[in-house]
């Protein structure tokens, strides 16, 4: 479970990633939103629930094992990204910390990729007051897989025993790169993310939302290449104090 405390709203607020039931109430902040609930949290149906779909790849696993419940293309294309020109680097919370240029070059191909993408509502979704909150708080994962030309990042943020995958951007459309090795060092990278999670001691790498297991889009069949187990997860925007349950509850009516 991790606590992310906020400091910039003239309320309290923080969340709470990973929760289990045991960990409903701890909050002492205005606001408190719960976030990865694996079970719909009764508990809570005063405040704001939203419910998404992901995939969740179990690490206990063997790495054999955790490869096998990738499909055959999958596998093929990571067996035969072994003998192309990658490297990979991942980066924890200290080097982040330490060297802030690392954390720019990501940004600056997030942006790109939005750029490139012609996705300028998918830049809203990067947040870099929130990656803070994920350095200071000693949570967060970059790792980036280099190639003849472009590079692919994943930021992920996790807790003693779960990984979620927050962003992901490549240079894939580039012109100027071969764009069947990015999509191999893509592949690549998302299988040695989860041997190196594991190997920290983590037992569950969730896929970060899918829109559609019926209907899936070009990114949920991506995601559900790699096999995993489709599952609900459960957030809840809460109240606690006077204040913020007046802030949850004209939430509430904006929604209407």
């Amino acid at each position: 479970m991790l606590r992310l405390p906020e400091k910039s709203h003239f309320y309290s607020f923080e969340r709470i990633v990973f929760p289990s039931l045991k960990d409903i109430y701890i909050s002492k902040m205005d606001v408190t939103r719960y976030m990865r609930f694996k079970e719909k949290v009764d508990a809570l149906k005063d405040g704001i629930e939203d419910v998404d779909s992901t995939l969740i790849t179990n690490l206990c696993k063997s790495a054999e094992e955790i490869l096998q419940q990738f499909s055959q293309t999958v596998r093929y294309e990571i067996k035969r990204s072994l003998t192309d020109d990658i490297s990979m680097l991942f980066y924890t919370y200290k080097d982040l910390r330490d060297n802030f240029n690392i954390l720019e070059d990501f940004k600056n191909t997030f942006l790109n990729y939005c750029d490139i993408c012609n996705n300028q509502a998918l830049k809203k979704v990067y947040d870099e007051q929130k990656i803070r909150s994920y350095i200071d708080n000693e949570c967060v994962l970059l790792s980036r897989a280099e190639f003849p030309n472009g590079k692919v990042y994943h930021l992920y943020v996790y807790d003693e025993n779960n990984a979620l995958l927050v962003y992901s951007a490549s240079d894939h459309r580039k012109d100027e790169i071969d764009r069947n090795l990015a999509g191999r060092a893509n592949k690549l990278l998302h299988y040695n993310d989860m041997l190196f999670l594991k190997s920290i001691g983590l037992s569950h790498y969730d896929w970060g939302n899918v829109a559609s297991f019926e209907s899936p889009n070009g990114i949920d069949k991506f995601k559900m290449s790699f096999g995993g187990t489709q599952m609900k997860v459960y957030s809840y925007f809460v109240g606690n104090s006077l204040l913020g349950k007046f802030l949850v509850f004209s939430k509430k009516l904006l929604k209407r």
